[in-house]
C-alpha cells in the first residue's frame, strides 16, 4: 500500500453526470440507477457549475487527500472531466487535493487512453464482477482490464483499484476469478472486495452475513495471501468491529493488516471525513450517499463560492489519534 504521509483526512467525491452506458445491465443492482428514479423531475446540476465547485476543491485542497471523480459514468461527459484535471494539475501541488482520480466502467477508457498522459490520473477505480453478481458485463472483463493495463503502461495512471462484489451465493466464485484477476495485479495495485449491497427501507445495506463474510476472507487467506498487489476486503464500521474485535479509529480509514497484501479496511460512518456532490448539487455525507429517494443531504445544496466551507467543517476540527495511514 502507497504511503501518503501528509495528515489530510478529507475525501471528496464529484459526481460530474448521471450517465451510464451500463445503466441498462445494472438495471436495480446499481444504488446510482435507483437514486435517479427515485428523484423524478429533479434537473442535473449544470457542466459550468461542476467545474466551478471541482475549482474551489482544488484550490483549497490543503485537507483533502484524496479527489475522486465519479459520475454515474465520469468518461461519458470526457470534456468536463479533463477541464477538471487540466484545472487541477495547473494548481499549486501545496494546495491542491493530495491526489486525484476516477471511478469508472472502463468502457470508454481506450477511447481517451491518449489524452491521460498530458493529464495523468494518480489512481483509477474500475470495476470487475462475475455473471452472478449481476453487475456489468463478465464477458468484457478482460478487454476492459488490458485497457486499463494500456492507460497504465503509456503513464495516464500511477496505480488503480479493481473493485468486486460477492453475495452469499457466489463468495467461492469471485475468489476464483480473483486468482485470474491477481496474477495479472502488480505492487501497488489493489484488489477490493465487498458485500453486494440491496436497499432495505430506503437505505443500501449488505447483503452478505458475517459468518460468510468470515468464510471468505478466511478462503482468501488460505489461497491469495502471496500476492504482489494488495487485496482490500472492505466492510461496514460495525461489521468490522465484530470481525476483527477492534474499534473503528475516528479518521478517514481504519486498516487492518491480515496476512501477505490481504487487508480488512473501514470507514467511519459519522459525519466528517467525506463529501460528495451529487449531480443534482447536493452535498452528501457517506450515509447520505446511501440513501434512496433523499431531496435534502446534510451538508445543504452547493452555493458557488461556499463549497470551502463544507470542507472546512469536516474533520480538520477532529483529533487524531494515530499517525495518518497509508492509501
Amino acid at each position: 500500500m502507497s504511503d501518503l504521509t501528509e495528515d489530510r483526512q478529507v475525501l471528496v467525491n464529484l459526481e460530474i453526470n448521471k450517465d451510464c452506458q451500463l445503466t441498462s445491465v445494472c438495471g436495480d443492482s446499481c444504488f446510482l440507477n435507483l437514486v435517479e428514479k427515485a428523484l423524478p423531475g429533479v434537473e442535473r446540476l449544470a457542466p459550468a457549475a461542476v467545474l466551478a465547485a471541482a475549482r474551489e476543491v482544488i484550490d483549497h485542497g490543503q485537507t483533502v487527500r484524496h479527489l475522486a471523480i465519479t459520475g454515474k459514468e465520469p468518461l461519458d461527459t470526457p470534456d468536463l472531466l479533463f477541464d477538471i484535471l487540466r484545472y487541477y494539475h495547473a494548481a499549486p501541488v501545496e494546495s491542491r487535493p493530495g491526489t486525484v482520480g476516477i471511478i469508472t466502467s472502463g468502457l470508454q477508457l481506450r477511447r481517451h487512453a491518449h489524452r491521460f498522459p498530458e493529464l495523468p490520473l494518480d489512481w483509477c477505480a474500475m470495476s470487475l464482477d462475475i455473471a452472478s453478481s449481476v453487475l456489468h458485463v463478465e464477458r468484457m472483463n478482460e478487454k476492459l482490464f488490458g485497457d486499463l493495463l494500456h492507460v497504465k503502461d503509456t503513464g495516464g495512471i500511477k496505480s488503480f483499484t479493481v473493485n468486486s462484489v460477492y453475495t452469499a451465493d457466489n463468495y467461492k466464485d469471485v475468489l476464483q476469478f480473483g486468482k485470474w484477476l491477481t496474477a495479472k495485479l502488480g505492487e501497488g495495485d489493489q484488489w477490493g472486495l465487498s458485500s453486494l449491497m440491496l436497499p432495505q427501507h430506503g437505505v443500501m445495506q449488505p447483503t452478505v452475513s458475517i459468518p460468510a463474510t468470515r468464510e471468505m476472507i478466511d478462503l482468501a487467506l488460505e489461497e491469495l495471501s502471496d500476492t504482489a498487489c494488495d487485496i482490500l476486503f472492505e466492510p461496514d464500521p460495525d461489521e468490522f468491529e465484530i470481525l476483527t474485535g477492534k474499534s473503528v479509529k475516528k479518521r478517514w480509514r481504519t486498516e487492518l493488516h491480515l496476512a501477505g497484501g490481504i487487508w480488512m479496511i473501514t470507514v467511519p460512518s459519522e459525519e466528517g471525513y467525506f463529501v460528495r456532490l451529487r449531480w443534482d448539487g447536493q452535498l452528501l455525507t457517506r450515509k447520505d450517499l446511501r440513501c434512496i429517494g433523499l431531496r435534502q443531504a446534510t451538508y445543504g445544496a452547493y452555493q458557488a463560492g461556499r463549497l470551502v466551507e463544507t470542507l472546512e467543517r469536516l474533520s480538520v476540527t477532529r483529533s487524531l489519534d494515530q499517525q495518518p495511514t497509508q492509501h
